[in-house]
């Protein structure tokens, strides 16, 4: 299952970097939008047997031990010790199994492609403060039509460091110990130990939809459990074009059909699960088709505007 509490880590991350840069990539969400009233719970109960008094220790609620841990990350933040590392290690590349929700839907990134470099998503990943290991199969560049290409690769283990990782930590453990004690504050403790590292089978896939004569990869990836986000998933472009690419919803998919309110029906191949394609503004509401090699409807939507 997804863990909120590191999504909102990372979301809280995002919202400290979006002060220092131009181009927000991403608002802050809280995922703790409220906490549920606690009442009515008993810290022990007591069983009882002849001549002998049992303690049973309840554990405390989620929502209340993601409240705490909330608190704690906010306030300490933008501690010295806490703020991003200036020096991120690189990431690693090496191979490593795709977690199901990628191998299912994208099984072509499970095979590797002789001779690609990994440079350069392992300094867009320093770029983004970003380190974790590159699974080596996975990583790519699609060619499409138009001089569009896309980058892809699978992030494994990704975290961002920050400047003095322990002391962070203690950082984080008086402000719990202020907020909490008893059972409560060695629940948040568990917690903490591991606030900047994704559990294991946690898993980013990583895209960027490259223009003619643009450099890349520069974009962030997104995480794939506990389902991978399929159909556009990214857009952009200035002037008379906006650019789109997508992910298919499964393996059968051999190409793509984009029916725009006006303008001509577009006829899109699929490269190892992916598609690109751009569409001139005021071409009205699109819808994406997507086909089986037969030609068979599979699923269709909307085009997000």
């Amino acid at each position: 299952m997804r863990d909120a509490f590191d999504d909102l880590e990372r979301d809280l991350r995002r919202a400290v970097r979006a002060r220092r840069r131009r181009r927000v990539r991403r608002a802050l969400v809280v995922a703790v939008a409220a906490v549920l009233a606690l009442a009515g719970v008993a810290a022990s109960q007591i069983a009882r047997a002849p001549d002998v008094e049992r303690e049973v220790t309840i554990k405390p609620p989620n929502a209340e031990v993601e409240r705490v841990l909330f608190e704690a990350i906010k306030a300490t933040m933008n501690r010295p010790e806490c703020r991003i590392a200036d020096t991120v290690p690189p990431a690693q590349v090496a191979e490593r199994p795709l977690v199901p929700q990628i191998a299912s839907v994208l099984p072509a990134l499970a095979t590797p492609v002789p001779g690609i470099d990994p440079q350069p998503s392992v300094e867009m990943l320093q770029r983004s403060s970003t380190t974790g290991t590159i699974v080596s199969q996975s990583l790519r560049t699609l060619e499409f039509g138009g001089g569009l290409r896309l980058s892809v690769f699978v992030l494994d283990d990704a975290y961002t460091p920050e400047q003095d990782p322990e002391a962070c930590a203690e950082a984080r453990r008086k402000r719990a110990a202020e907020l909490a004690k008893g059972e409560l504050l060695k629940a948040v403790e568990r917690r903490l130990g591991r606030v900047n590292r994704p559990p294991p089978g946690h898993q980013h896939l990583y895209m960027s939809l490259i223009g003619p004569g643009e450099p890349g990869p520069h974009t962030s990836g997104f995480l794939a459990v506990p389902k991978l986000r399929t159909g556009i998933v990214q857009r952009g472009g200035l002037g008379a074009t906006r650019r789109y690419a997508g992910i298919v919803s499964g393996p059968r998919v051999a190409r793509v059909q984009i029916d725009p309110a006006h303008g001509r029906t577009l006829n899109i191949r699929v490269l190892d699960g992916f598609y690109v394609f751009t569409l001139a503004r005021g071409s009205g509401q699109a819808r994406v088709i997507e086909l089986s090699a037969s030609g068979k409807r599979i699923r269709s939507f909307r085009l997000p505007r």
